[in-house]
């Protein structure tokens, strides 16, 4: 209990917004906008900044970079062999649909999470705090987060870009 006493207010207003944001983004909608895929490929490249403070001071700057891309492309991977199977894009009336899914609500939580879990260890743990294998591990996962994000970003846009020369000879 003594950690989340501990966390700052910012960190629990900042999780209720990424929730309602999540769910806002997980809903059934008709996506109006051409500009619907690029924005869910830009908000994982800013979050992905995240990851340059720790890179910039590890002690084995190529195998901390090394670990990060290995994580993003498993995701890049993993995800477009799963998004064979979901049909979350389809054209109906004229209109681009996207399905209810909460795969955008889960990828912020552990994005979210693995940063809060991450950051806490090294007070329990003070010795992690300088340990490369934490180091790697940290950027790693959340690098996978982050590569599952952008994969369904990446998908999505080219989901509505086969959708959309089909609505326009509609």
């Amino acid at each position: 209990m003594k950690f989340i006493i501990g966390t700052p207010v910012t960190v629990w207003i900042g999780l209720v917004v990424l929730l309602f944001l999540g769910y806002r983004l997980s809903q059934e909608r008709i996506i109006e906008n051409e500009g619907f895929g690029h924005r869910l490929i830009y908000v994982p490249m800013v979050v992905a900044g995240i990851n340059i403070y720790s890179v910039k001071t590890a002690n084995s700057i190529p195998l901390v970079i090394a670990s990060g891309v290995i994580g993003f492309v498993i995701a890049l991977l993993l995800f477009k062999y799963l998004h064979q199977s979901l049909n979350i894009f389809t054209l109906q009336n004229n209109d681009i649909h996207k399905k209810a899914n909460f795969i955008v609500l889960f990828e912020v939580m552990g994005i979210f999470l693995s940063r809060y879990i991450f950051s806490l260890l090294p007070f329990y743990y003070p010795s992690l705090e300088h340990s490369l294998n934490f180091l790697l591990i940290k950027v790693g996962v959340i690098n996978f987060f982050i590569g599952i994000l952008c994969s369904f970003g990446f998908t999505a846009l080219h989901k509505i870009q086969e959708l959309l020369p089909e609505k326009q000879h509609s």
